[in-house]
């Protein structure tokens, strides 16, 4: 009776704690301003995960699993009496990667894994939602995620016309349906967008496995740096976490670049597509590296801070920047730009934690 007592008490205590109601309000919100607000709530639905996971972090794992269901319970309620699923599936993948990063920075976990296994449960949560939908359909989950890209894509292309003429498509087909837009070699429109929409269609068709990856991960990024800067002067974060400037990527991940590299020039269109699907999602980790080695150089030569955000912003505008950045990180594992390998005891590896000046404390 009394251990009854004492499990009322802690719920109780848990829901009523302000931090939950925050989180949950402030997390909704940003979820409904991506949806119903344009450019400016897209980039702050990105957000959406992060108050979920900071007051994990800052709260405990109690009201912070309680956030994340209650957010979840309250999204799902709200589209599901409007009959939006696709709104509730895509709260319910931010809620699983806002949960599973949560728990690994909880076992203090190194920030690759902490990334990496969120982005996989929510590919997996992902993946597991299409077959279901598309059996439901009675079609095979390839035929059915492939006209559910085609759909968006061919959306997407018409929203961007709108957005740069000031008005909607006029004439040819129906630019909501790619299967109506002729082939290359058919009749084209009368503004010769057709074959456009039905080239980039095919193009990202292609993509989409490692352009989903890229898209997830890219977010789990950002919402782990938001929870960096945010959680800095509280120190809920453990050391290796909180501190990213000597992070490298393990180094046998080279290996998969060099494979993905010789499956691009085989002369398979599947092994092509293989290849050029890895090197998107790969070249992004390298990116993440690359700005690691930025990170560390700036610190130890004291750079200005309004100078190294003015770097990061040229580094996100100017592709060729980026470009530069990717290969910085990739060449870390034979150049070692930061001298850790150097540093390095023998049988540690590479990676030692080094203080703000590179050197070892």
């Amino acid at each position: 009776m009394k251990e009854e007592e004492k499990d009322r008490s802690a719920i109780g205590i848990v829901l009523r704690d302000p931090a939950l109601v925050f989180a949950v309000a402030l997390s909704v919100s940003l979820f409904f301003s991506m949806l119903l607000v344009p450019f400016l709530g897209i980039v702050s639905g990105i957000f959406t995960p992060l108050p979920l996971i900071y007051t994990y972090c800052w709260r405990g794992r109690s009201v912070g699993l309680t956030a994340i269901g209650a957010s979840s319970a309250l999204v799902g309620l709200i589209f599901l009496l409007s009959s939006s699923l696709a709104a509730v599936v895509l709260f319910l993948e931010y809620g699983l990667m806002a949960a599973v990063m949560s728990e690994c920075l909880a076992a203090r976990l190194r920030p690759e894994k902490v990334l990496g296994y969120a982005v996989a449960v929510v590919m997996a949560s992902g993946f597991l939602v299409l077959v279901v939908l598309s059996l439901s359909q009675g079609e095979n989950p390839w035929t059915y995620g492939r006209r559910l890209v085609q759909r968006q894509v061919a959306s997407s292309v018409t929203m961007y016309e709108t957005m740069l003429t000031g008005q909607p498509p006029a004439g040819g087909p129906d630019r909501t349906r790619p299967e109506q837009a002729p082939a290359s070699g058919g009749a084209a429109a009368p503004t010769g967008r057709a074959e456009d929409l039905t080239w980039w269609t095919a193009l990202f068709t292609r993509l989409f496995p490692g352009l989903s990856v890229f898209g997830t991960l890219l977010m789990a990024w950002i919402n782990f740096m938001g929870l960096r800067a945010l959680a800095a002067r509280r120190g809920i974060l453990p050391p290796e976490t909180a501190d990213l400037k000597t992070w490298q990527p393990p180094d046998r991940l080279i290996w998969a670049v060099i494979a993905a590299g010789f499956a691009l020039v085989l002369p398979l269109d599947f092994l092509n597509d293989v290849g050029l699907n890895v090197l998107i999602v790969l070249g992004l980790i390298y990116f993440f590296a690359g700005l690691s080695v930025v990170a560390y150089w700036f610190d130890r030569k004291a750079v200005p801070r309004y100078f190294r955000y003015l770097t990061y912003a040229f580094i996100a505008l100017q592709q060729y920047l980026a470009l530069v950045v990717i290969g910085v990180g990739l060449f870390d594992l034979w150049f070692d730009f930061r001298h850790i390998k150097k540093a390095s005891a023998p049988g540690q590896g590479p990676g030692p934690r080094l203080d703000s000046k590179g050197e070892q404390p």
